[in-house]
């Protein structure tokens, strides 16, 4: 499955710190990684499944980290970065630490019928 194989890259950037759809836990510190679905498309022959990661820090993400991120998940066969990478800031609540937060998207195709993934 294709969700197991992206989890499982993400994992060897961050262990112990990356969580599906949302963050299920309080952290005191905001250092993780959360990856989720963002669209699946049929375009006749294949299905085109499209999932965003979104790592996220307090103060800022260290430079040149999306690199990283974009060549650990590309090392799943079939996956691509799709479209720019984007980043946010909000501010963690009842402090003034400020929280980046660096959006990527990824696509990967499967035939119909075929699984995705390994």
């Amino acid at each position: 499955m294709i969700l197991t194989d992206l989890r499982d890259k993400l994992i060897e950037l961050k262990p112990d710190k990356v969580f599906y759809g949302m963050i299920n836990q309080d952290l005191e510190e905001w250092d993780y990684i959360v990856f989720y679905r963002t669209n699946t498309t049929d375009n006749r022959t294949s299905f085109v499944r499209e999932f965003q990661v979104a790592v996220v820090e307090e103060n800022y993400i260290t430079e040149d980290y999306e690199e990283i991120v974009i060549n650990k998940v590309s090392e799943i066969p079939g996956v691509h970065v799709v479209g720019d990478v984007e980043f946010e800031y909000t501010r963690k609540p009842n402090t003034d630490t400020i929280i980046e937060v660096m959006l990527i998207n990824f696509a990967y195709s499967s035939k119909k019928g075929g699984k995705c993934g390994s």
